[in-house]
């Protein structure tokens, strides 16, 4: 089996860590990537040949992908979390995982329901 990756976030963690690990995994896809700042995605959609490039995530959790990697800053991770548990996406997710345990408590909760 093969799983489709999408990654938001385009900074140097998924540039120096996350981009290159996933390129080592043989059953992994990384079909998309976004940005809020489109241009920097750009550039690393061209260093990875990662054929679609998105400014709003959720353009991407509309694809077929599998796995989301969460890799923005934490205050933005609930948010995300909750979109992506709409979209039944798997969620991997950069640390600190959130900034509250009330947060957490929540996003947990949306998971579950959304299996």
């Amino acid at each position: 089996m093969t799983y489709k990756v999408g990654i938001i976030g385009a900074g140097t963690v998924v540039k120096n860590m996350h981009l290159p690990a996933l390129n080592g995994i043989p059953n992994v896809e990384i079909r998309g990537i976004a940005n809020r700042n489109i241009e920097k995605a750009k550039i690393l959609s061209k260093w990875y040949k990662i054929p679609y490039v998105y400014q709003n995530y959720e353009e991407l959790l509309q694809t077929d992908i599998d796995v989301v990697h969460i890799c923005t800053p934490a205050f933005t991770h609930r948010n995300i979390v909750m979109d992506c548990a709409k979209y039944k996406k798997h969620i991997l997710i950069e640390k600190p995982f959130c900034l509250t345990t009330k947060e957490a408590g929540e996003m947990l909760t949306e998971a579950k329901k959304k299996d």
